[in-house]
């Protein structure tokens, strides 16, 4: 059998249903810190099905020319820091977007305790998004 042992991209989805830092768990692990069964115990209690997260890809491709890629450089990007979201980006300020490569530089994340509010939550987060320079992007399309 085999066993992919690596994080997912969307593991923040995971993280905010749960509040389990996966990240920190795993290195935990790969450092030879187990947790008790007392301790694993614990975790039943965390699985609350009672909270909806929303996740959009933050993508450089140009929506006014059929989708194709949009390379470029990227001059300022900052996800906007509003309570239940988390925005984060593959490309630092000031990066490139280079022809060749996969157009998907983000991701926007947003729990709440109904799907409506989680979509609300991401469209304010994408709203409040700062994404600077000469790269289109999809940030917005999906809400118009």
């Amino acid at each position: 059998m085999e066993m992919n042992t690596r994080l997912q991209v969307e593991h923040p989805v995971t993280e905010m249903l749960t509040g389990l830092d996966l990240v920190k768990i795993q290195l935990k692990n790969a450092m030879g810190i187990r947790k008790t069964p007392q301790e694993l115990s614990q975790w039943e209690d965390v699985f609350d099905l009672g909270r909806h997260v929303m996740a959009t890809r933050i993508t450089a491709k140009d929506p006014d020319n059929r989708f194709a890629g949009s390379a470029g450089s990227l001059s300022q990007l900052k996800g906007a820091e509003i309570p239940g979201t988390r925005t984060y980006f593959s490309i630092a300020p000031g990066g490139k977007v280079p022809p060749t490569s996969d157009p998907q530089f983000g991701h926007t994340f947003s729990v709440a305790p109904t799907r409506g509010e989680a979509i609300a939550l991401n469209y304010r987060a994408q709203e409040g998004m700062l994404i600077d320079g000469d790269v289109k992007t999809t940030v917005l399309l999906l809400w118009n």
